[in-house]
């Protein structure tokens, strides 16, 4: 059974001839009625102290909780970032790599392009070359047929003046 101050300070002893003396248990029962009020307000205040306390953790579990949260979102969040961007680096590579082979087979295609225009370009030329050559020994051989038929015909022309 739990006492109240009120029970200890209302209590009355049953008087007996050699008892205690009343005046003394009197102070003693007010001297523990005093005492357990002082106790049960500390532990009243204890209580009260204790639930702000309780209260106040249950804040702090919250906001570690709300941290925790962020934290961890914060860290998916950087690695989906870092997947992303290996990702779009590995893709970029890969475009780079294939936009280089087409360049490369371009210049290849464009060398061998250049190349046969050369040979076409140098068969033209001797073929030009040659023709040339063949038309000016046409023109000296026709130049010297008609040197000498000059001769010939200034011989004739010579003989036909020198005969009259």
């Amino acid at each position: 059974m739990r006492l109240t101050v009120q029970e200890i300070r209302r209590h009355h002893f049953n008087r007996k001839v050699r008892g205690y003396d009343p005046v003394e248990v009197e102070a003693f029962l007010e001297l523990v009625a005093q005492e357990m009020e002082v106790a049960f307000r500390e532990l009243n205040e204890s209580r009260v102290k204790i639930q702000a306390y309780d209260k106040e953790l249950n804040d702090y579990k919250v906001r570690e909780k709300t941290l925790q949260d962020a934290l961890k979102h914060a860290q998916e969040t950087a690695e989906q970032i870092t997947e992303s961007a290996r990702r779009n680096a590995e893709l970029q590579l890969k475009e780079a790599q294939v936009e280089i082979e087409r360049a490369k087979q371009k210049g290849v295609a464009d060398l061998r392009t250049i190349q046969e225009e050369t040979i076409k370009l140098e068969v033209q030329k001797e073929s030009f070359l040659r023709r040339l050559r063949y038309m000016l020994q046409a023109e000296e051989e026709l130049l010297e047929i008609l040197s000498n038929n000059g001769n010939v015909d200034s011989t004739h022309s010579e003989q036909k003046t020198s005969s009259k």
